[in-house]
């Protein structure tokens, strides 16, 4: 509310349009009659009146101008909030905040009822619009409806719609919120408003352009598939190129609304940049996973680097897969819609990983440590000397393995490996282990049974034996000989795994990549152990300041691993 003039006059105030006539002696008397005016002319009235009042307008001013309202319905109705520091600059958080209390209590105690909040920008001291722009963004936040915005013009005795001026802040609003979360609803909302009260304020290019950012957009939230992404990126830059285009040759066409909105066209083009077409050639699939994470479409970006990238490798010669059965292989595992995501998280070649017997570490002994043991290539000599003392049965199974294999000092004596295990006392371990590695399907009797397993195994009776611990069911070897529970295997030792499976197939010629070994083998390692994790995180998702940490951690990372296997970020 402004300071009450002893010195003013009453003038005749009107409309834009000449058809209100009010005299009136201040410029907040003008404001509330013409709100009652209109209001009246489809049966409504004004319900409550809040106004921003300064210590000297309560002091010197509020009752004067009670008096000048004195033959209104509303004159009761004034409630006053205070103006904090008589107006100052440094009261205004104080002054919307008490304001913004007033009008939610108010929401709440009609709760049911469409509330219309009405504004006069006339009043008070100089930064006032301020103050008032700012609160009406609060009050359309938590659901208000902004009806007519007010400016009493003095000196032309007008009353002004300042409609205009929030649409400036409500299309800056919508560049600002496409820019920070890809949501084009609040701009489009704004031009089907004005559009729907029959002034056209948009051209078919930008309807256009709106469209295709929309279709982007939804895109975006429900993580489409690759080829689909390509195709609304390119009607998007398609819709972009043409709405540029109308811009240079036909702005004089153009609304004042919409020529206002082209001036933000840069900045719209610049967030597309990296992942529009270039010259015919759709976006890479690199290209829009680094775009996601870096804008914190961070579900879209987990979902893309997980389905995708397997799929790009493979399809992009980037690696070769030189095993034809390995699709089919593959393509069984039905929990993937890619058969190439399956290769890289699962797939594992037919055939011996050759393991490093130091890196295998025994503080005690579990049923993938003996595994892991016999895997190595280790002689039961030398598997005892890492094990003794961990566990009796399999310790005494060893010295067994030992003192029988001694009895095949020349080849010769290998002929007579049946009638020497025959000879072995029937509480004999190698004899127990041997019988029991037999698997439930075989056709034949033990005598073959052996004779196959000695020929697979060159005649090395020693690995015979030992393989016939792997061969056995995993809970008769856990009970056998009494092992312990394996713990779980940590995310980390997985993706260890996987790379190591990818430097196998590598050596043995079963794929071929075209990029740097270390590099390759450094995403593989990264893919398996961040799908893992990422896919738990968002599973258990929470809003601390924790978990957004994590997101700019996670971000960050895929950002990192994809740019390992991009062809263009390396060239």
């Amino acid at each position: 509310m402004s300071l009450y003039r002893e010195d003013s006059l009453k003038k005749e105030y009107t409309d834009e349009r000449g058809i209100f006539k009010a005299d009136c002696q201040h410029t907040n008397e003008t404001a509330l009659k013409y709100i009652a005016w209109k209001l009246a002319q489809n049966g409504r009235q004004i319900d409550a009146i809040y106004a921003f009042i300064s210590e000297q307008v309560r002091e010197y001013s509020l009752d004067k101008f009670k008096e000048l309202i004195k033959d209104e319905y509303y004159k009761e109705m004034i409630v006053d909030v205070p103006l904090y520091n008589n107006g100052e600059l440094k009261g205004s958080f104080r002054s919307i905040s008490t304001m913004f209390d007033v009008l939610q209590a108010y929401m709440e105690e009609n709760a049911d009822d469409r509330i219309v909040i009405h504004v006069d920008m006339t009043g008070g001291l100089r930064h006032a619009s301020m103050l008032m722009l700012a609160l009406i963004r609060m009050l359309k936040y938590i659901g208000m409806e902004l009806g007519m915005v007010l400016y009493v013009n003095f000196n032309t005795a007008q009353i002004e719609n300042a409609d205009d001026i929030m649409d400036m802040f409500t299309l800056l609003g919508g560049a600002e919120e496409f820019n920070s979360f890809g949501n084009v609803n609040q701009i489009q909302n704004y031009f089907d408003r004005l559009n729907s009260k029959k002034i056209r304020t948009s051209s078919a290019a930008l309807e256009l352009l709106l469209e295709e950012m929309r279709d982007f957009s939804e895109a975006i939230k429900v993580c489409t598939n690759y080829k689909d992404m390509t195709e609304v990126l390119s009607l998007l830059g398609e819709a972009l190129r043409i709405y540029k285009k109308i811009i240079k040759s036909k702005s004089n066409r153009l609304s004042e609304q919409e020529l206002f909105f082209a001036k933000l066209i840069l900045v719209i083009e610049k967030t597309y940049a990296d992942i529009l077409p270039q010259n015919n050639r759709p976006s890479s699939v690199p290209a829009i996973i680094k775009w996601c994470a870096k804008r914190d479409f961070l579900q879209a970006a987990v979902t893309f680097y997980t389905e995708w990238l397997p799929v790009y490798l493979i399809e992009n010669k980037l690696v070769i897969v030189n095993d034809g059965s390995i699709e089919k292989e593959c393509k069984k595992n039905k929990a993937w819609a890619n058969w190439q995501v399956s290769f890289f998280k699962n797939y594992r070649p037919m055939m011996e990983m050759t393991i490093n017997p130091d890196k295998i570490e025994v503080d005690e002994l579990t049923y993938n440590t003996v595994k892991k043991l016999i895997g190595s290539g280790l002689t039961a000599v030398e598997i005892l000397g890492k094990v003794k003392g961990k566990n009796e049965k399999f310790d005494k199974f060893l010295k067994e393995t030992v003192k029988f294999i001694k009895q095949f000092t020349k080849p010769s004596d290998r002929i007579n490996f049946v009638k020497k295990f025959d000879g072995l006392s029937k509480d004999n371990m190698v004899k127990h282990i041997l019988k029991e590695s037999i698997p439930p399907n075989y056709n034949g009797d033990f005598k073959s049974y052996i004779r196959q397993r000695v020929a697979r195994e060159d005649n090395n009776i020693e690995a015979v034996i030992l393989n016939a611990v792997k061969n056995m069911d995993r809970t008769k070897v856990m009970k056998y000989f009494e092992l312990k529970e394996d713990e779980k295997a940590t995310t980390e030792e997985k993706s260890m795994e996987r790379r190591d499976v990818f430097e196998l197939m590598l050596k043995k010629n079963i794929i071929k990549t075209t990029l740097p070994k270390e590099r390759f083998l450094q995403f593989v390692e990264e893919y398996s152990r961040y799908v893992n994790d990422w896919r738990n995180q968002f599973s258990h998702a929470n809003s601390s300041a924790a978990s957004r940490e994590s997101n700019f951690d996670i971000a960050k990372a895929i950002v990192e691993s994809v740019n390992l296997i991009d062809v263009q970020q390396n060239s």
